[in-house]
């Protein structure tokens, strides 16, 4: 493994690039239920974001966005391109985004540990929900309440099931096996 910080490793770009698929196929799983589509994002994104190093959990996240921006058929439905950031579920992708760097935070302020871990993830939803909600109500010029009820309301215990379950099965992977453990 390379001693420069700065250098990517064979594992780094590796890591990287079962993250971006692990996000990916989360996205793929996709049930349409009005301007959001139901997916298991929240999932594919606990586990990277649990499972891996923060560089390549952050790395994962900031080129599933910009590949699938770039045209990639990466988001949910399989689509891809600059109008699906700029679409209804636009907020989201960016929330994304800004839950890979606020996970970077709070890795350095906190040790590692099932708290950490729910910090991570919680951190993730408000992100994800705040942005997504604030793109939506933009976007389509929705109110608070409509935006709400289409965006938040119908997925937030579902999202509590889902990032439990990422972070079990992240945990229990990194136990299992330990030559995959990960430098933070």
């Amino acid at each position: 493994m390379a001693s420069d910080k700065t250098v990517l490793s064979t594992r780094d770009i590796t890591f990287t690039a079962v993250g971006v698929a692990l996000i990916t196929v989360g996205a793929w799983v996709s049930v349409p239920l009005g301007p959001i589509p139901f997916t298991l994002h929240t999932l594919a994104l606990a586990f990277v974001l649990v499972g891996m190093s923060a560089r390549q959990a952050t790395l994962s996240v900031v080129l599933y966005v910009a590949l699938g921006g770039l045209g990639l058929p990466l988001f949910a439905g399989m689509k891809g391109g600059l109008a699906s950031l700029a679409g209804p579920t636009g907020g989201f992708l960016l929330g994304f985004l800004v839950a890979a760097f606020v996970s970077l935070l709070v890795r350095r302020l906190m040790a590692e540990g099932p708290a950490r871990d729910v910090v991570t993830v919680v951190a993730m939803l408000v992100c994800s929900y705040g942005l997504g909600m604030w793109w939506l109500m933009t976007s389509t010029g929705m109110g608070f309440a409509p935006a709400f009820a289409a965006a938040c309301a119908p997925f937030i215990i579902p999202d509590i099931v889902k990032v439990a379950v990422g972070i079990t099965l992240a945990r229990a992977v990194k136990h299992a096996v330990p030559s995959l453990q990960v430098q933070q």
